[in-house]
């Protein structure tokens, strides 16, 4: 079963950008986890994965989790080592870990550990119209940006 790890910081539309991106490659994802700080993001994040269907008009159909972290925000060593525990207590070998969400040390941290777990690691790249389009829709399927490229990092 392929899951997808995906870290979110304030752009709930990113995990599942990078869902529809992976599906439209083939890849089966059968559960996404979202992984951030800020609780709103991440269950808006986890709503816009239920509800909202890909550019392409399909349905994305994974099951949908979140992981609360116990932090505001990555501030400090001790933070780190809060977020490689959660991370490393989630990532399993195989597994896809979205690091295009979130703060850039809290996506250094998400590679380093899925290269260590033997899981992939993609980024969807954004375009900046794009990235403020989505930022400011009022509506949930419109944080999905159409115009994105998947990049496989490892």
């Amino acid at each position: 079963m392929a899951r997808l790890i995906a870290t979110v910081g304030l752009t709930p539309g990113a995990p599942h950008t990078s869902l529809c991106l992976l599906l439209s490659r083939g890849v089966n994802i059968e559960e996404v986890v979202i992984v951030g700080n800020v609780r709103e993001t991440v269950e808006e994040a986890a709503r816009i994965l239920r509800e909202c269907p890909c550019p392409n008009g399909s349905l994305p159909g994974a099951a949908v989790k979140t992981v609360q972290l116990g932090f505001p925000d990555v501030r400090s060593q001790a933070d780190l080592v809060k977020l490689g525990d959660a991370l490393g207590g989630l990532i399993r070998p195989g597994d896809y870990v979205d690091v295009t969400g979130g703060r850039k040390i809290m996506a250094v941290w998400a590679a380093l550990v899925a290269l260590n777990k033997g899981a992939h690691v993609v980024a969807t790249i954004v375009p900046r119209e794009e990235a403020e389009r989505a930022l400011a829709s009022s509506e949930p399927c419109g944080k999905t940006v159409e115009k994105a490229n998947l990049i496989m990092l490892a």
